[in-house]
């Protein structure tokens, strides 16, 4: 049995037994032969050796799941990638602790209570209650006898506390930002986000009404009519080995989208973009556009 491709566009070189590029990255026994098939903006393989376990039909995880991954495990304080530069950012962790201190905060507060403190922190997974804790922690200190210039007069001090074993004990700035694994930002944060009456302001983000370009309902709605309406091929060969559906592969996904539009706007509605309709057939649908076909035996 032969190891074969047939290229469309520029590829990586073939490697026996391997092929690896950006698109997927499966192991190929050599005793399986394949098609690449090209279609727009996909790329599709035609096993003709199913047993080897692969599967027929690979697309690229789109970017936004990679991004709401890496967005998860910075918020929970572990190793992620940085969208930006692509640099890998190290975990959280519990800092050192204070050596020259008034407060003597290494004597009061242990390094296993320091690190229940730091995983009871991380674990809340929100923002807005990470702040309450911080607030929560954090006091204005007011002296009795205050000197401050005209023109940029210095804030307040505060008294941060940690609490353990249901008492707080007073700690330095230094010893509560490294115990919690935070920077100075995040309680600069959290404290100008308090309002004089003591409550803490929401947190905003992702919580916005200015989408003008969000899709309706009614309009994803009718496409996936359109995508339900197109007639499957049943596959006689692969019944029991997949689930998927397969369509007639004489048309790409550009000419469906063209079928999609024209259907509607005989009626007089709104479509949706083409890079939605594509975005709807890759992610909601488990659908190819070719049949597949079982090799035959070499005798």
């Amino acid at each position: 049995m032969k190891l074969w491709a047939t290229y469309f566009d520029r590829r990586p070189p073939m490697n026996e037994g391997c092929y690896n590029n950006q698109t997927y990255n499966h192991y190929i026994k050599p005793n399986a032969s394949f098609n690449v098939i090209s279609i727009p903006g996909l790329y599709r393989r035609e096993m003709s050796d199913f047993g080897t376990g692969l599967k027929p039909y690979s697309t690229k995880k789109p970017k936004g799941d990679w991004r709401r991954e890496q967005a998860k495990k910075k918020l929970l304080g572990k190793e992620y990638c940085s969208p930006k530069t692509r640099k890998t950012v190290p975990p959280r962790k519990v800092g050192p602790a204070c050596r020259k201190c008034r407060f003597h905060c290494p004597e009061k507060v242990s390094l296993d209570a320091r690190t229940e403190i730091f995983q009871k922190y991380w674990d809340l997974a929100s923002v807005q209650k990470r702040r309450e804790y911080l607030v929560k922690h954090i006091s204005t200190l007011t002296p009795s006898n205050r000197c401050t210039a005209k023109k940029n007069p210095r804030g307040l001090n505060g008294m941060f506390f940690l609490t353990t074993g249901n008492v707080k004990i007073r700690v330095c700035k230094n010893f509560f930002s490294a115990t919690l694994g935070i920077s100075d930002k995040a309680i600069r944060t959290a404290r100008a986000k308090l309002d004089t009456n003591g409550f803490l302001e929401e947190d905003k983000r992702g919580k916005h009404d200015n989408r003008p370009i969000a899709l309706d309902k009614e309009r994803k709605e009718r496409a996936r009519n359109f995508f339900n309406s197109i007639p499957r091929i049943e596959s006689h060969y692969l019944r029991a080995q997949t689930s998927r559906e397969f369509i007639e592969g004489s048309k790409t996904l550009n000419q469906l989208y063209r079928d999609y539009t024209e259907i509607e706007t005989q009626k007089g509605n709104d479509v949706v973009s083409l890079s939605s309709f594509k975005r709807m057939f890759y992610t909601e649908y488990n659908i190819s556009m070719f049949q597949p076909k079982k090799e035959e035996e070499e005798i």
